[in-house]
């Protein structure tokens, strides 16, 4: 009876650690989108962050516009998606990558690099151009620490 008990606590105990500790991934999607009037996208500011392993860090994806106002840029701003990661005193760029979007409205535009090797962390996605340009944009893809 005694054991009963103390097996019983001690498997509630760890249960509970388990669950109570962040749970981290190998990868995670993302996607954001940019109205016509805005320039830039912050993951963190919105809540949407990524508890990654260690390992080496993939970051691929797409651009794309979905929107043209009439008046827009030709061409259309580049978009650069960056990587963040996000820490208690001062937050680090891990890497970005920069894209042109295509005219050609849901036109993607594909990218893939490896950003190197990161620690097990908590990441983020920012997305911004250099200013208004009438497109509206897009982007999704992958973070993968292998």
């Amino acid at each position: 009876m005694f054991k009963k008990k103390i097996i019983c606590i001690g498997t509630a105990a760890v249960l509970f650690l388990a669950m109570a500790l962040p749970v981290l991934a190998n990868s995670g999607n993302y996607a954001w989108k940019m109205p016509w009037d805005g320039y830039y996208v912050s993951g963190w500011d919105n809540g949407v962050t990524y508890n990654l392993t260690a390992g080496n860090l993939t970051f691929s994806g797409s651009v794309w516009q979905y929107e043209e106002k009439v008046g827009a840029f030709y061409p259309p701003y580049s978009v650069t998606t960056e990587v963040w990661r996000d820490d208690p005193i001062w937050d680090t760029k891990i890497g970005s990558y920069t894209v042109t979007p295509s005219t050609t409205l849901n036109d993607k535009k594909s990218f893939s690099k490896n950003l190197g090797s990161i620690i097990a962390d908590t990441y983020y996605i920012v997305a911004n151009k250099q200013n208004t340009d009438g497109w509206s944009t897009a982007g999704s893809g992958t973070l993968k620490s292998q």
